[in-house]
């Protein structure tokens, strides 16, 4: 499986119970990749085993490559979080 993780033992966990394999006959490559802050930690998993149920099904390599709005309604969100903050106004009603 190539894709694009954080979390690459994840993907091959979820391929392997996709496929009914032992996780150890999965191997999860990935490019070097930063920045994402954990945003790219589990959004993979559903095109990574997606992918692997075509490709055991039609014995061939199967990519999925989601255009960009396709990919960012699949997996354009981050994980729960809740801030508190404070915000000051001048008289004239502008952001301190």
């Amino acid at each position: 499986i190539y894709s694009s993780t954080q979390h690459p033992s994840e993907v091959q966990h979820m391929v392997s119970h996709a496929l009914g394999v032992p996780s150890n006959a999965i191997t999860v490559e990935i490019r070097r990749m930063g920045g994402g802050f954990g945003g790219k930690e589990t959004q993979g998993n559903q095109f990574a085993a997606l992918a692997a149920i075509a490709a055991k099904r039609h014995h061939r390599a199967v990519k999925i490559r989601p255009d960009r709005d396709d990919d960012m309604t699949a997996t354009g969100k981050r994980h729960d979080f809740v801030v508190d903050y404070e915000v000051g106004f001048d008289d004239d009603g502008n952001i301190l």
